[in-house]
């Protein structure tokens, strides 16, 4: 633009310059109507002069300058993009010379203002910027491409394990599909049960992966302890992200560790908790259809139609107490001077204590108690602040609940109620089977066992005789680890605490049968039958969870000891009369017994 602006001369000058330069180059002719008159070599007219001493000239502004012009910018527009690539890489010192001045790093000078206001600027457009650019394209490339290596590999090592799962059991296939028999072309139901993965994903994964691989399997249930200790959110969640991926129905039992009966005060579930944790996500996976459930409650059922199979899973913590209703204990202020609990000491009315790592209330003692042992970790045993959880309970609500949800069954379906805890403890033996461990075993004797059973095998009783029923339920305490800690629903006209009567009429029932109860919690494989009650068997598989120790009396081989490819799942098969069971994964005993295929006929 300097060199432009240096270029301009007095027009007068100008002239003379042109008339010089065009005198060499074109001829000059006279003309009666020009003094002088200049052309090019084909006769057009360039420049003429007058008589009157007036001149024509024609345009003579080049190309050349007119795209000089067009290149002019902003300057402002200019100073603010240098300035914006200048200020990440170069030093700016005061001068006296400048007001201010940018420097590279041999001192060259980039950039200046000066006093005046005026700006000199050195082409900043480097290629060292430019490679930069490039490089960071070509990583923002190679990122994407690695994130998609990376899922690829995902996707074929979660294939892989699929497949491995199913390999491994494939000789065990046709066992599990001659237990499942068809009767005029009508599939029997048949469901894969697990419980007691304690939060080991493997576990449910495999068991996840089989159940979509066979197609003679219809559903699968999660008979509880999904969790490993207590109420636990991220291995709740976890769990779920597993489970969900079943393509069939998938159903859980809530267990003791997954509401937090553990005697952790800080890690017990509220009712609503276990219904937004537990039993939401089955609404939201829609397996759970409007009418099996109701809103904020831990129970509910759901009916397989195309096999005519009600399934219903009662919630067996249903216990009231808090600290509201504690006989023992009163909430009080938390006070940081006061003494920790100590598990198994003696306390007296009055005394001030804090509960272990429980920082939101102490307690003072109102009725003389010897504290419970925690069953975990000492320093977070509680006075009886909610101990009732440990108990397993029906309060009258869910009892009326079980009671209609029997009376609704349609004609020719047949029920399984699923609990987690094994059914009918209290009035059951074992029969002799191959799926059963070689032991007499009544839980009634196994302190956390004691249940609510009574309660429902009366009521299904009434179910399967189709006959009225009347009950008078309490809930009493019970002796429990060495204190009377728990309630549970017991039978009969005396007891301390919520006492209520059931009434239900099964005599308009049709054709509906009862099928069985299925649990987990005893970590061993187990077959029931009642006492007194034909028609009512339990079955318990041994637990999901591959631990050793979980498994220390499974009563099976440990083939491969702590590995996650130690598979045994249990499946049933369920019609009118009949139960069959067959085992995937590890099949033998300690004895020898074959745990592969076993048909009970009720």
């Amino acid at each position: 633009i300097d060199a432009l602006e240096n270029q301009k001369v007095d027009k007068e000058a100008g002239k003379s310059l042109i008339d010089s330069e065009v005198a060499a180059a074109h001829s000059v002719i006279e003309s009666p109507e020009y003094l002088a008159i200049e052309t090019d070599a084909e006769d057009k007219v360039l420049a003429a002069t007058y008589p009157d001493g007036s001149h024509y000239a024609h345009n003579m502004r080049s190309e050349t300058i007119d795209a000089l012009e067009n290149q002019k910018v902003d300057k402002k527009a200019g100073k603010s993009l240098i300035d914006s690539e200048v200020a990440a890489a170069h030093s700016v010192i005061e001068s006296t010379e400048y007001l201010a001045i940018e420097t590279d790093a041999e001192d060259k000078v980039l950039a200046a203002t000066y006093p005046d206001g005026s700006h000199y600027f050195y082409n900043m457009k480097s290629e060292t910027i430019d490679a930069l650019e490039n490089m960071v394209s070509k990583i923002n490339d190679d990122t994407k491409s690695l994130n998609d290596n990376v899922q690829n590999i995902i996707q074929k090592i979660e294939t892989i394990s699929r497949e491995d799962v199913y390999s491994r059991n494939a000789n065990n296939i046709p066992l599990l599909q001659s237990a499942c028999r068809y009767n005029n072309g009508k599939k029997d139901f048949l469901m894969c049960i697990i419980a007691d993965s304690h939060s080991e994903e493997q576990a449910v994964q495999n068991a996840v992966a089989l159940t979509n691989k066979i197609d003679v399997i219809d559903a699968i249930i999660h008979c509880g302890d999904i969790t490993a200790t207590h109420f636990d959110k991220t291995q709740i969640l976890n769990f779920y992200n597993d489970y969900k991926h079943c393509e069939k129905p998938w159903l859980i039992v809530i267990g003791n560790h997954d509401v937090g009966n553990t005697m952790y005060l800080q890690y017990s579930a509220t009712h609503e908790e276990i219904f937004q944790y537990y039993i939401k996500p089955m609404i939201d996976g829609g397996i759970l259809n409007n009418g099996e459930y109701q809103e904020g409650k831990p129970y509910y059922f759901h009916d397989f139609t195309d096999r005519k199979i009600r399934v219903i899973v009662p919630y067996e913590y249903d216990n009231p107490l808090d600290v509201a209703d504690n006989e023992y204990w009163d909430s009080i202020d938390y006070d940081g001077s006061l003494p920790q609990l100590v598990p198994g000491k003696t306390y007296s009315v009055g005394d001030k204590v804090n509960s272990g790592g429980y920082k939101y209330n102490s307690f003072i003692c109102k009725k003389e108690v010897v504290t419970i042992n925690s069953q975990y970790d000492n320093n977070y045993t509680i006075p009886y602040y909610k101990s009732g959880r440990a108990a397993r309970v029906i309060r009258k609500e869910q009892a009326e609940w079980l009671v209609n949800t029997l009376k609704s069954t349609p004609d020719e379906y047949g029920v399984i109620i699923a609990t987690h805890n094994p059914a009918m403890l209290n009035s059951t033996n074992q029969i002799n089977s191959k799926f059963a461990v070689d032991t007499a075993y009544k839980g009634v004797t196994q302190g956390q066992y004691a249940m609510e059973t009574d309660l429902i095998s009366e009521i299904v009783n009434a179910f399967i005789k189709k006959i009225q029923l009347s009950l008078k339920v309490v809930m009493k305490s019970a002796n429990w680890y060495k204190a009377d800690a728990s309630y549970m629903n017991i039978l009969g006209d005396t007891g301390e605490k919520y006492a209520y009567q059931i009434e239900a009429d099964f005599s308009h029932i049709q054709n509906c049968y009862f099928a069985c109860y299925v649990g987990g919690h005893s970590h061993k494989d187990l077959v029931f039958k009642h006492d007194t009650y034909e028609s009512q068997y339990g079955i318990n598989p041994v637990c999901a969870s591959t631990n050793s120790g979980n498994r220390g009396q499974a009563d099976i081989v440990n083939t491969n000891v702590d590995s996650l490819n130690y598979d045994a799942l249990t499946c049933i098969s369920v019609s009118k009369g009949r139960i069959a069971l067959s085992r995937l994964g590890n099949q033998l005993s300690l004895n020898g017994k074959h745990r592969d295929i076993e048909i009970i006929n009720i």
